[in-house]
């Protein structure tokens, strides 16, 4: 068409690779859908800010990276098929009915998704508690729970149950009510900030995830169908 081989074998190359990519990103989303990654990744990172993390062993030595990076990686796994252990604050957000029920379907009932507000309204209504009744502002409850008991009633599966306050996540949410100046609805936008903000490098950790699937299904494909550059460089290069 060109009149020129190596401009031709190139553009053959790249028509190539360009179907082979596409298909691979088919079969990316159908494995995140199947999978339900993005639920995961959201599920993970709720739990990234409602619950704390393990003490990591201080130093820098190579057999100290590596635990690390493995003990990571077995907290991932972990999470993804038992993602909230019993009386934590991620299982009793997730149990509350402003989340329970924005699942896709019966099979998928944890969300993909969160609109700010409704995280910020559903840790409110949490560390108010199942005995407020509004005869007080809730603040006043909100207090109660952070600084004295620190922990707050939920009902879960048709029974209360206590959770504990992780110390980390306590600290931080004390801060966030001492910036707010006992005033709901300031507090109500510092809990939004603070979950955009995650959900900013919840998109990061997901990114990751996806350009390694996609390594993964690119090798994988490269085997199947035998995709070997050089045979099909020669092959272009002498067939018209």
């Amino acid at each position: 068409m060109f009149n020129n081989t190596v401009l031709e074998v190139f553009i053959g190359l790249v028509f190539i690779y360009l179907l082979y990519s596409l298909l691979a990103t088919i079969l990316q989303e159908m494995m995140s859908r199947w999978l339900s990654l993005r639920t995961h990744n959201l599920t993970y990172a709720i739990r990234v800010m409602l619950e704390d993390r393990e003490e990591e062993e201080p130093g820098w030595g190579l057999c100290k990276l590596l635990g690390r990076y493995f003990k990571s990686q077995l907290f991932i796994i972990r999470h993804f098929f038992v993602p909230f252990p019993r009386k934590t604050f991620a299982r009793a957000f997730y149990n509350h009915p402003n989340i329970k029920y924005l699942g896709e379907s019966e099979w998928k009932r944890k969300p993909a998704y969160l609109h700010p507000e409704t995280f910020s309204q559903t840790v409110i209504q949490l560390l108010r508690g199942e005995e407020y009744d509004a005869s007080q502002p809730q603040i006043n409850y909100i207090e109660d729970a952070l600084f004295r008991k620190k922990n707050f009633t939920a009902r879960i599966n048709g029974r209360d149950e206590t959770i504990v306050i992780g110390e980390e996540t306590l600290r931080h949410l004390r801060d966030l009510f001492f910036n707010a100046q006992r005033d709901t609805d300031r507090f109500k936008v510092m809990l939004e900030n603070w979950f955009n903000e995650t959900m900013e490098r919840a998109a990061g950790w997901y990114k990751r995830t996806v350009q390694f699937t996609l390594l993964l299904i690119g090798f994988v494909l490269a085997l199947w169908f035998n995709i070997d550059t050089i045979a099909i460089y020669k092959l272009l290069s002498i067939d018209k």
